[in-house]
């Protein structure tokens, strides 16, 4: 063991062990991302993506869920953007977690296939238009996630200034809703 590696080892195990609390996915789901990423990415990034995973399941009793597609989902997104960047996938992800989990699963979920069609300088655009359609009800999380789980489909014909507007047009819709 190398005097690099031994920040990193201990943190890896630490966050391993706290992972043990939640439903089995979670730890099995990191297990095989942690394996995939750890030859891919710099110690202290793996760490670091460790580390958000870890946040997000501790966040509410149902953001486990969130984690466990968090982990699913890194190791495609992490193909298809640099490291800083595939950090702030995961950011924007605990962010969407800290408003509903469930946005967050939808945003984990539809991230590999979004990658393929999204300009990483608007990850956080896309989910900041999405989020916007969230206020705290379940009718506006169901169309929220709606939304993320469309945009690879939509963004194979929309632009992404016309995704925001068609996002932007249902936003405005939803205030209609009696249930917004």
């Amino acid at each position: 063991m190398t005097s690099s590696d031994e920040p990193k080892q201990p943190a890896i195990e630490v966050t391993r062990k706290e992972l043990e609390q939640f439903p089995a996915p979670v730890l099995e789901r990191y297990e095989i991302a942690l394996e995939k990423l750890s030859g891919r990415l710099a110690d202290e990034t793996c760490q670091q993506w460790a580390t958000e995973g870890l946040e997000i399941a501790r966040m509410t009793v149902r953001s486990w869920e969130a984690a466990a597609e968090f982990f699913d989902a890194s190791v495609a997104v992490q193909r298809q953007l640099p490291s800083g960047q595939f950090l702030k996938w995961a950011k924007t992800g605990t962010s969407l977690c800290e408003d509903s989990p469930s946005l967050a699963v939808a945003y984990f979920k539809s991230s590999p296939k979004a990658m393929l069609r999204l300009r990483p300088r608007y990850i956080d655009d896309w989910a900041n238009v999405c989020r916007a359609l969230y206020r705290g009800t379940w009718k506006s999380s169901a169309l929220s996630c709606r939304l993320f789980e469309a945009t690879p489909d939509l963004l194979e014909t929309l632009s992404f200034e016309e995704f925001c507007h068609f996002g932007e047009f249902l936003e405005i819709l939803s205030r209609r809703s009696y249930d917004q």
